[in-house]
């Protein structure tokens, strides 16, 4: 009879011990069908602090997302009966394979509902970012950028974090989103308003000197990128760069940024302008080659004899475009020569002074020196003609 009585007393106990835990987990299924943030909060044990109400806020937007009432029901009662026969341990976890548990349940000595939390982390830019949301409280340093980082410990739920970042000096707003629906290698993303972007040359002999965004100019940091904070992130984009010494402007380029990572942004210049650049160029050289032979010729050491003046005018007789021009400079030649001293000029300076690419008036300097000795330094006005591949002197004005 007493053996009896033990083993009605044991199931009694046993039987309670299930009632209590589907009791527990009843409460439960009761606090996220209602939404009832300090009900959950009061029957789950944590395994460090006490969940929180942004925690349970996301948890009940995770599950809302996931399942209607009916089926949250469902998945509950499921595991409910489970408990009802006497089943020692378990979890309420999605179907899908999504890697993490909604509730784990201990039914041994003592009825435990745990909600269990996980590390979450995500490739960051560089910057500094401060997040505080449910237990956590944290400084994430990320000076290189573009590398994962642990940004803290999650329940289960849908966060989206807001907050401020300084990348390269410039502060913008950042955003990131936790989303346990989601596989957990993409669980976590962030978005932000601060963009970075190199410009992909393409171009040899070309150095980038201004870069415009939206048409406001931005500069240039150490690791040769440009930070810009923007409300779109479609911006429109053009340098202006020295195209083998001759500034050229680059095409427009609207291009989409992306927050992490380092934009490329294509450098497009107008062919034409790059041709015309070349020609400019071209036509440069045989200017300044035409000025070394006109002013060089006097500085071979010797002192300018009749027979010297003869040498230099038929040195030069192929650089002017009419024999007027040409007649002029070569009465100085013998003027010069006249007086029977050494003379002497400079290598000639030159400077462009229309923008036209098909005026060529320069302004020429250069020093005269006799017998060693500067006298003074002579400016001209010069016009030149392009001949047959040559640049002829058209028009020579001496100014002051």
């Amino acid at each position: 009879m007493k053996r009896v009585l033990s083993l009605i007393v044991l199931c009694l106990m046993l039987a309670g011990c299930g009632n209590k835990a589907a009791d527990e987990l009843t409460s439960y299924k009761e606090a996220v069908i209602n939404e009832d943030a300090s009900a959950l909060i009061s029957l789950v044990e944590m395994e460090d602090a006490d969940l929180t109400e942004d925690e349970a806020e996301a948890y009940f937007k995770l599950i809302n997302e996931m399942y209607s009432k009916e089926e949250f029901t469902e998945l509950v009662d499921k595991e409910i009966e489970r408990i009802e026969a006497n089943a020692k341990s378990g979890e309420i976890k999605p179907e899908s394979d999504l890697d993490f548990e909604f509730l784990r349940i201990e039914n041994d000595d003592e009825v435990e509902l745990e909600i269990p939390r996980y590390n979450i982390g995500l490739d960051l830019p560089a910057s500094t970012y401060k997040i505080t949301v449910g237990v956590n409280d944290i400084t994430v340093e990320n000076p290189h950028g573009n590398n994962y980082q642990e940004i803290g410990v999650y329940a289960p739920g849908i966060y989206e974090i807001n907050g401020t970042a300084t990348k390269d000096t410039v502060e913008g707003d950042y955003n990131i989103k936790i989303d346990f629906t989601q596989p957990q290698n993409d669980r976590a993303s962030i978005d932000g308003n601060v963009y970075s972007f190199r410009i992909d040359k393409g171009y040899t002999n070309t150095t980038i000197k201004k870069v415009f965004v939206n048409g406001e100019e931005v500069s240039i940091n150490e690791n040769d990128m440009y930070t810009v904070k923007l409300d779109n992130n479609t911006p429109t984009i053009k340098a202006l760069v020295d195209y083998q010494g001759n500034e050229v402007e680059s095409e427009e380029v609207k291009q989409e940024l992306q927050y992490i990572g380092v934009n490329g942004v294509p450098l497009e210049l107008d062919e034409s302008k790059v041709k015309n650049s070349e020609e400019d160029n071209l036509a440069r050289k045989q200017i300044d080659n035409t000025l070394n032979n006109l002013f060089d010729g006097t500085a071979t050491g010797l002192a300018l004899t009749e027979a010297d003046a003869a040498i230099k005018k038929s040195l030069i007789k192929n650089q002017f475009d009419n024999n007027d021009v040409q007649a002029e400079y070569e009465g100085l030649v013998d003027k010069y020569s006249e007086k029977g001293a050494k003379f002497e000029f400079s290598v000639p300076t030159s400077k462009k002074l229309n923008e036209d690419k098909n005026d060529f008036t320069y302004e020429v300097s250069t020093e005269l020196s006799k017998d060693g000795k500067k006298l003074d330094t002579l400016n001209f006005e010069m016009e030149f003609v392009k001949k047959n591949d040559k640049m002829l002197i058209k028009s020579v004005k001496e100014t002051k």
